[in-house]
């Protein structure tokens, strides 16, 4: 997954304003450290991403992001 692809993902499914803030405030449980931390240390985007989708109970139907 390409980064822009991340937070495109990120805004459509938790908003242009709680998608930023989100991905600098909350700890993942099974990395315990925020999303923007996890993508400074080089973790793939698409694992970051799906582990949010678990975290916050988004149906698999959408972890591929908005249909275009």
């Amino acid at each position: 997954m390409r980064l822009a692809d991340f937070h495109n993902f990120v805004n459509y499914e938790f908003g242009p304003q709680h998608g930023p803030w989100l991905l600098h405030s909350h700890v993942l449980m099974e990395y315990g450290k925020t999303p923007a931390e996890l993508l400074e240390d080089g973790v793939e985007p698409r694992d970051i991403w799906w582990a949010l989708c678990r975290e916050h109970d988004i149906p698999e139907d959408r972890w591929y992001g908005p249909d275009e």
